[in-house]
């Protein structure tokens, strides 16, 4: 098991529908470790750590395979019936790459990749907008968040709407609702919209971001958590 520095940054990405085979995730996570050019490893319940390959002896479809949880005690409707992790090994926590997926119970599905600070090279705007812009297209998520080091506890598997510096809705956002600056509502070609705190991240342990964070989850919140305004995208049209 890793063990990641404490300041570190954690992307999140949440959906309420769960997977419903857990090959489904194959693809998904085939371009989400492709986009971090690292050498992982896995573990499960079911699997010690071992490396991570798709190619060879194909260790990616084993470890969805063994993903299941077993529960002896009995399991909450909220626990999860499935889990798997893929972690890189390095000498410092500040370099670790760590991916937790997690699926079943309430919500459905919830993915964290949560990285170190030297993992996440300059410009960490660019690349933490990049790493949240592939795992929202690749899990299609009702919600999806990136929280800066020392953020306050955030919920480990949250079940309802967590603003972060970066925060994406399924929605498309007010066209008139102007969020304060410097935050900005960005709409994105794969559906939904962005909103950023912050256009730029020049120091995220400044007192700044903190306060820019919580301007936008005073302004969107009532917006976003209002009557009528589900963050789930609308059902397929029979």
């Amino acid at each position: 098991m890793s063990m990641v520095a404490e300041d570190h940054y954690r992307l999140c990405v949440v959906r309420s529908a769960t997977v419903a085979r857990p090959e489904d995730l194959r693809t998904p996570l085939d371009l989400l470790l492709a986009a971090l050019p690292l050498k992982f490893f896995g573990t499960t319940t079911a699997l010690e750590a071992v490396p991570v390959t798709s190619k060879e002896d194909d260790t990616l479809r084993r470890f969805l395979e063994s993903a299941a949880l077993s529960n002896p005690a009995g399991r909450a409707p909220t626990d999860p019936t499935h889990e798997v992790r893929f972690f890189t090994q390095a000498a410092a926590p500040d370099a670790i790459v760590d991916l937790h997926l997690t699926w079943g119970g309430q919500p459905g599905f919830v993915a964290e990749l949560r990285l170190g600070r030297d993992a996440a090279p300059p410009p960490r705007t660019s690349t933490l907008r990049r790493l949240f812009d592939t795992m929202v297209k690749t899990f299609r998520p009702d919600f999806a968040f990136i929280d800066l080091p020392r953020r306050a506890n955030a919920p480990q598997r949250p079940g309802e709407l967590v603003f972060g510096w970066a925060t994406y809705v399924t929605r498309r956002w007010p066209v008139r609702s102007v969020v304060p600056p410097p935050g900005r509502a960005i709409e994105v070609p794969y559906g939904g919209t962005v909103l950023l705190a912050t256009i730029d991240l020049k120091d995220e342990f400044s007192a700044d971001v903190v306060a820019h964070v919580e301007a936008i989850e005073k302004f969107a919140r009532p917006i976003l958590g209002s009557p009528g305004t589900s963050l789930r995208p609308p059902p397929p049209k029979s």
